[in-house]
């Protein structure tokens, strides 16, 4: 009996060995399944945290993009707008051109007409001499024909006085005839007076519209550096200046873009479980 007490008894003792070992396992399992439930939540915490990076990351990755893209599109306006600043820059330069061709050419032509006129005008003026001259001398001589008759018709008598009158007719004809020539000639050198004045006028008026031609070309010349050409210049170099200084900025930008990218892909943690066991928690790439 006292054997059975004494087994009953070392029993009771083993019983409460294992129910005090069962508490401390049940508390332990339980401080474990705290802790796992601890970094449960703190891996789901941090896989969104992971989750929210990976969306920045992206929207970074697209804002780099769309600012590159603005890049290139304000390179190729800025190569559009140098390629027309140099084809306003050689239209330019082919205004100038024809400018100093057209003055040459109206030089030229006024050179030309100029001394046309004077050649014509020296020619008139010698024709109008020898008219006058000759026209002088033929009323003298029949000044003096016409004076002689009478006192050759008291003298003379017969056959002689007869063919000395169809003498005197013959040169009175003969001297009618070269009146009229001159008078002819005379008349063909108005004429010629009259063309060469159309001519001059013809001349002049083509010579003031010339004039105003190249006029209406300087103004426009001298109005598109100074108005168009320096302004479009300016504007240009100042267009450029901005582009240049957003693309510094930009680059900047696109640089810290790229440094947070690099630093956010160094993220780790080890995380150290109550079980013993050790996680490694790293940012990745979201597919």
């Amino acid at each position: 009996m006292e054997e059975y007490l004494e087994n009953l008894k070392s029993f009771r003792s083993y019983m409460n060995d294992v129910e005090d070992e069962a508490a401390k396992r049940s508390v332990e399992e339980q401080m474990q399944q705290t802790a796992i439930d601890t970094l449960t939540n703190d891996l789901n915490q941090v896989r969104s945290e992971v989750a929210k990076v990976n969306e920045e990351t992206d929207e970074m990755i697209k804002e780099k993009n769309k600012v590159e893209w603005e890049i290139n599109e304000k390179q190729k306006k800025i190569s559009s707008l140098e390629t027309e600043c140099s084809t306003l820059k050689q239209t330019l330069e082919l205004l100038h051109q024809e400018i100093n061709t057209i003055s040459e050419k109206l030089g030229a032509r006024r050179s030309f007409y100029t001394n046309t006129i004077e050649n014509f005008v020296k020619q008139l003026k010698d024709q109008q001499e020898w008219t006058n001259k000759n026209k002088l001398s033929i009323q003298d001589e029949l000044l003096l024909q016409v004076e002689g008759f009478p006192s050759k018709r008291g003298n003379v008598e017969g056959d002689y006085g007869f063919a000395n009158e169809r003498e005197s007719e013959k040169m009175e004809t003969q001297n009618c005839e070269e009146g009229n020539g001159l008078k002819y000639q005379m008349e063909a050198a108005k004429q010629q007076i009259e063309a060469l004045e159309a001519k001059k006028c013809a001349l002049i008026s083509e010579t003031i519209q010339n004039k105003e031609l190249l006029d209406q070309e300087k103004k426009l010349m001298e109005a598109m550096p100074c108005n168009l050409a320096e302004m479009e210049l300016n504007a240009l170099e100042e267009e450029q200046k901005a582009l240049s200084g957003d693309k510094a900025g930009e680059m900047e930008y696109i640089q810290s873009l790229q440094d947070r990218i690099n630093a956010l892909k160094e993220i780790s943690c080890g995380v150290t479980c109550q079980c013993g066991l050790q996680y490694q928690v790293e940012l990745t790439r979201g597919n």
